[in-house]
């Protein structure tokens, strides 16, 4: 199961780089919360439901004008209920937002 999950989070950083809808929602279920920190700004805040958290990053697409990618690390996963799981990692993007 864990490896499954690993796999899942390695699908979601590609399909997020390359704004894959489908993909996306596939990897995202419907009450997934997405909470971050940003370099210099702290924790923004949580974003809530596969919706939202798909409007998030189209809107991030939006606005970014060059090629990012996603590098995920320290993937930890914890069962927390009998049908619930929490997957933390570490998402470095790296790449030239500018070209």
């Amino acid at each position: 199961m864990i490896a499954d999950l690993q796999q899942a989070v390695a699908h979601y950083a590609h399909a997020l780089d390359e704004l894959n809808a489908a993909e996306l929602e596939a990897v995202l279920t419907e009450d997934t919360t997405w909470t971050f920190t940003m370099p210099g700004q702290g924790v923004p805040g949580s974003v809530a439901g596969r919706a939202a958290v798909l409007d998030f990053i189209r809107d991030g697409h939006t606005a970014r004008t060059g090629r990012v990618r996603h590098h995920l690390g320290n993937v930890v996963v914890t069962t927390t209920g009998a049908a619930t799981t929490e997957v933390r990692g570490c998402a470095i993007g790296f790449g030239d937002p500018g070209s």
